[in-house]
C-alpha cells in the first residue's frame, strides 16, 4: 500500500438535468465505470451508457434513498483497466493515435500526467475506479462489488438478483480490439515507468479495492 495518496484528478460531479438514469432507481443501480466489462452487463439489463458516480448518484436520489437500493458496479485491476483503455484509443485511431504509433507509455503520459488535449478528452474516464465508487464521507458508496477477473461468476449473480435468467445471456466480457496480453505492456525500462504512472495516478484503487500495486 501506498504511504500517501493524492487525488489523480480533481472530483468533478456532472448535470443530472435530464441524464439518462437507472430506469429503476427504486430497486438497483449500476454504476458503469469505464473498462471494467460495464458495457455488456449494461446492454443485457438494459440501461443507457452512463458516466454518473455514487457521489453523483446521492446528490441525485438522497442518501436515504441510495441506501435503499441495490447498488453495485465492477472492477478491474488498473494496470488491466489501463492497457484496455489505451487499446480504445489507440485501436480506434482516435486523434490518429494508431498513424503516429503513440506508444502505451507515451498515452499515459498524455493524460494521467499531463492532461493534454485532443487525447485528455473526457477526464471522466481516466478517473480512478475508487472516484467513481467514493461517497462524501469518503467510503464505499455501492453495496455490493463484482470484478472483471471473476466477470461470470458476478454477473450471474447480479443477473439472477435482478430477476433475469442468466442462462438466457453470453456472459463473458466483449472481445476488445488489442490482441495482446495486458502484462506485455509493463515489460522493459518503459513498462516499469509505465506502472510507476499507474501506481502514482490511480493509487486510490491499491489502496481501497484489494489490488496488489
Amino acid at each position: 500500500m501506498l504511504a500517501s495518496c493524492k487525488l489523480s484528478h480533481p472530483i468533478f460531479f456532472v448535470s443530472l438535468k435530464g441524464a439518462k438514469l437507472n430506469p429503476y432507481p427504486e430497486t438497483h443501480y449500476f454504476i458503469q465505470i469505464n473498462n471494467t466489462g460495464s458495457d455488456l452487463l449494461s446492454k443485457i439489463l438494459k440501461i443507457p451508457p452512463s458516466i454518473v458516480t455514487v457521489r453523483d448518484a446521492i446528490k441525485r436520489y438522497g442518501q436515504k434513498e441510495w441506501r435503499s437500493m441495490l447498488s453495485f458496479a465492477l472492477t478491474r485491476n488498473p494496470y488491466d483497466r489501463a492497457v484496455s483503455l489505451y487499446g480504445d484509443y489507440y485501436y480506434a485511431n482516435k486523434f490518429k493515435m494508431l498513424e503516429k504509433n503513440i506508444s502505451f507509455l507515451n498515452f499515459l503520459n498524455l493524460t494521467l500526467k499531463h492532461q493534454k488535449k485532443p487525447y485528455y478528452d473526457k477526464p471522466r474516464l481516466f478517473q480512478s475506479q475508487w472516484e467513481w465508487l467514493q461517497n462524501f464521507e469518503g467510503e464505499l458508496g455501492v453495496r455490493d462489488l463484482g470484478t472483471y477477473e471473476n466477470f461470470d461468476t458476478h454477473v450471474f449473480t447480479y443477473l439472477s438478483m435482478l430477476g433475469h435468467d442468466p442462462f438466457e445471456h453470453t456472459i463473458k466480457p466483449m472481445r476488445e480490439a488489442n490482441p495482446y496480453r495486458w502484462q506485455k505492456y509493463y515489460e522493459g525500462t518503459e513498462g516499469r515507468i509505465a506502472a510507476g504512472l499507474i501506481r502514482d495516478f490511480w493509487c486510490e484503487d491499491f489502496d481501497n479495492l484489494n489490488y496488489e500495486g
